[in-house]
């Protein structure tokens, strides 16, 4: 894989758990979905563990529904 190359299916199956876990979980404020593109800046940054990419996404996501409460 090239050194600045994304790895596309880590990235989708990142996007997939962190939104799923969202709907699940209700912590989805007015139907909006994680960005991919904090899970895309994860990934370029060489994290390349789909559930720890999840897991950032979600953290983040929940961090900022609790700064709007």
């Amino acid at each position: 894989m090239p050194p600045n190359s994304i790895p596309v299916y880590s990235v989708y199956n990142a996007f997939d758990i962190a939104a799923s876990y969202l709907k699940a979980t209700r912590g989805i404020p007015h139907g909006r979905f994680p960005s991919a593109d904090l899970i895309v800046k994860d990934s370029q940054a060489g994290s390349r563990n789909e559930l720890r990419l999840a897991k950032r996404a979600i953290a983040r996501i929940e961090k900022a529904n609790d700064a709007l409460e």
